[in-house]
């Protein structure tokens, strides 16, 4: 999903919704516990797909971006580390992390790491942070 922050009065506007296959494949999760592969899936070898409504509260986390957005809020002063743990509290699913399979999460966080020099982490920690962090 895509959304641009409209200065012209303080809120995000939601400009695509594009689901794919990717890491965020989990965010459109059904009451039944059905998400968009597991679909893809059903509906490719001939098995009927439930329909099912969204499931309501449901709160999802990108732990690389996240990080990334909460070091420049912290150093903006526009977070504390208080309000950070708050905002992780009753989080559903991770993009990466899962305590059954944590292997994903260790691979990308190696990934991260050696594609960012300190130099480069320094540089992206010091863009500005956009708007308000979402999910808190």
């Amino acid at each position: 999903m895509g959304y641009r922050y409209d200065a012209r009065d303080g809120q995000y506007k939601l400009l695509d919704v594009n689901p794919r296959i990717a890491a965020t494949f989990r965010l459109f999760v059904g009451t039944n516990g059905i998400d968009v592969a597991r679909a893809f899936y059903l509906d490719l070898t001939g098995q009927q797909v439930e329909m099912a409504g969204a499931r309501e509260g449901r709160k999802w986390l990108v732990e690389s971006y996240d990080t990334i957005s909460s070091l420049r809020y912290l150093r903006d002063r526009r977070l504390t580390p208080t309000e950070w743990l708050r905002s992780s509290r009753g989080v559903d699913e991770g993009a990466w992390l899962a305590l059954d399979g944590p292997l994903p999460f260790a691979v990308i966080c190696l990934r991260l790491l050696l594609a960012h020099s300190p130099q480069k982490l320094s540089q992206t920690l010091a863009r500005p942070a956009r708007g308000r962090r979402l999910g808190g």
